[in-house]
Protein backbone atom coordinates (compact mmCIF):
# COMPACT_ATOMS: atom_id res chain seq x y z
CA UNK A 1 0.00 0.00 0.00
CA UNK A 2 1.26 3.45 -1.05
CA UNK A 3 1.54 6.30 2.40
CA UNK A 4 -1.55 7.66 1.54
CA UNK A 5 -3.56 5.03 1.25
CA UNK A 6 -5.80 4.30 3.73
CA UNK A 7 -6.51 8.50 4.49
CA UNK A 8 -7.49 8.43 0.78
CA UNK A 9 -9.93 5.39 1.41
CA UNK A 10 -11.47 6.84 4.61
CA UNK A 11 -12.41 10.38 2.97
CA UNK A 12 -13.33 8.96 -0.72
CA UNK A 13 -15.61 6.47 0.98
CA UNK A 14 -16.86 9.21 3.21
CA UNK A 15 -17.44 11.68 0.36
CA UNK A 16 -18.76 9.14 -1.88
CA UNK A 17 -21.50 8.24 0.94
CA UNK A 18 -22.41 11.72 1.08
CA UNK A 19 -22.81 12.22 -2.55
CA UNK A 20 -24.45 9.45 -3.39
CA UNK A 21 -27.03 9.69 -0.50
CA UNK A 22 -27.68 13.90 -1.66
CA UNK A 23 -28.14 12.24 -5.66
CA UNK A 24 -30.05 8.97 -4.79
CA UNK A 25 -31.56 9.35 -1.58
CA UNK A 26 -32.98 12.84 -1.72
CA UNK A 27 -32.29 14.61 -5.66
CA UNK A 28 -33.66 11.04 -7.42
CA UNK A 29 -35.90 9.93 -4.48
CA UNK A 30 -39.61 10.60 -6.02
CA UNK A 31 -37.87 8.84 -9.40
CA UNK A 32 -37.31 5.63 -7.54
CA UNK A 33 -40.48 6.11 -5.70
CA UNK A 34 -42.36 5.79 -8.83
CA UNK A 35 -40.74 2.29 -9.30
CA UNK A 36 -43.09 0.34 -7.02
CA UNK A 37 -41.89 -3.78 -7.83
CA UNK A 38 -38.18 -3.03 -8.87
CA UNK A 39 -36.66 -0.57 -6.35
CA UNK A 40 -36.94 -1.65 -2.69
CA UNK A 41 -39.12 0.15 -0.41
CA UNK A 42 -36.89 2.11 2.53
CA UNK A 43 -38.27 -0.15 4.99
CA UNK A 44 -37.10 -3.23 2.94
CA UNK A 45 -33.92 -1.26 2.22
CA UNK A 46 -32.58 -1.04 5.77
CA UNK A 47 -31.88 -5.23 5.75
CA UNK A 48 -29.24 -4.51 3.12
CA UNK A 49 -27.57 -1.46 3.63
CA UNK A 50 -24.57 -3.53 4.51
CA UNK A 51 -24.17 -5.10 1.18
CA UNK A 52 -24.69 -1.03 0.37
CA UNK A 53 -21.90 -0.23 2.76
CA UNK A 54 -19.41 -3.23 1.17
CA UNK A 55 -20.25 -2.39 -2.74
CA UNK A 56 -19.26 1.83 -1.73
CA UNK A 57 -16.36 0.77 0.13
CA UNK A 58 -15.08 -1.73 -2.67
CA UNK A 59 -15.36 0.79 -5.27
CA UNK A 60 -13.62 3.56 -3.15
CA UNK A 61 -10.96 0.99 -2.79
CA UNK A 62 -10.63 0.58 -6.52
CA UNK A 63 -11.06 4.24 -6.82
CA UNK A 64 -7.82 5.21 -4.61
CA UNK A 65 -5.55 1.93 -5.73
CA UNK A 66 -6.40 2.54 -9.31
CA UNK A 67 -5.24 6.17 -8.79
CA UNK A 68 -2.15 5.99 -6.63
CA UNK A 69 -0.75 3.21 -9.28
CA UNK A 70 -1.48 5.71 -12.18
CA UNK A 71 -0.28 8.68 -10.66
CA UNK A 72 2.01 10.99 -12.43
CA UNK A 73 4.04 14.09 -11.26
CA UNK A 74 1.49 16.47 -12.91
CA UNK A 75 -0.95 18.98 -11.73
CA UNK A 76 -3.30 17.11 -9.37
CA UNK A 77 -6.75 18.89 -10.73
CA UNK A 78 -5.96 17.77 -14.33
CA UNK A 79 -5.04 14.11 -13.15
CA UNK A 80 -8.19 13.64 -10.56
CA UNK A 81 -10.91 15.16 -13.03
CA UNK A 82 -9.53 12.92 -16.19
CA UNK A 83 -9.60 10.14 -13.63
CA UNK A 84 -13.14 10.90 -12.41
CA UNK A 85 -14.40 10.94 -15.77
CA UNK A 86 -12.43 7.81 -16.56
CA UNK A 87 -13.82 6.15 -13.75
CA UNK A 88 -17.40 7.52 -14.63
CA UNK A 89 -17.00 5.55 -18.30
CA UNK A 90 -16.19 2.44 -17.74
CA UNK A 91 -18.03 1.98 -14.43
CA UNK A 92 -21.10 4.13 -13.82
CA UNK A 93 -22.40 5.22 -17.04
CA UNK A 94 -22.10 1.62 -18.47
CA UNK A 95 -23.59 0.48 -15.59
CA UNK A 96 -26.64 2.79 -15.93
CA UNK A 97 -27.24 2.18 -19.49
CA UNK A 98 -27.09 -1.88 -18.77
CA UNK A 99 -29.79 -1.95 -16.01
CA UNK A 100 -31.55 0.30 -18.50
CA UNK A 101 -30.86 -2.94 -21.03
CA UNK A 102 -32.00 -5.59 -18.65
CA UNK A 103 -34.51 -3.97 -15.87
CA UNK A 104 -37.33 -1.67 -16.26
CA UNK A 105 -35.70 1.17 -15.42
CA UNK A 106 -36.68 4.64 -17.34
CA UNK A 107 -34.63 5.95 -20.44
CA UNK A 108 -35.37 9.24 -18.14
CA UNK A 109 -34.37 8.52 -14.74
CA UNK A 110 -31.30 6.78 -16.71
CA UNK A 111 -30.19 9.97 -17.88
CA UNK A 112 -31.05 11.64 -14.99
CA UNK A 113 -28.52 8.99 -12.75
CA UNK A 114 -25.64 9.22 -15.77
CA UNK A 115 -25.96 13.35 -15.70
CA UNK A 116 -25.49 13.58 -11.80
CA UNK A 117 -23.03 10.40 -11.74
CA UNK A 118 -20.43 12.04 -13.81
CA UNK A 119 -20.41 14.98 -11.51
CA UNK A 120 -19.83 12.80 -8.43
CA UNK A 121 -16.70 10.53 -10.13
CA UNK A 122 -15.51 14.02 -11.13
CA UNK A 123 -15.50 15.19 -7.15
CA UNK A 124 -13.88 11.83 -6.33
CA UNK A 125 -11.46 12.22 -8.76
CA UNK A 126 -10.73 15.34 -7.65
CA UNK A 127 -10.53 14.49 -4.03
CA UNK A 128 -8.37 11.30 -4.57
CA UNK A 129 -5.68 13.83 -6.74
CA UNK A 130 -6.08 15.95 -3.71
CA UNK A 131 -5.27 13.74 -1.30
CA UNK A 132 -2.27 12.22 -3.43
CA UNK A 133 -0.89 15.36 -4.91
Amino acid sequence: MRPKFWPSLIVVFVVNMMLSFLEHGVLLNSDYSRLTGVIRSEQESQAYFPWLLLGQLLLSTAFVWIYQQGRENKNWVGQGLGFGLAAALISTVPHHLIYHAVAQFPASLVMKQIVLDIPVMLCLGLVVAWMNR
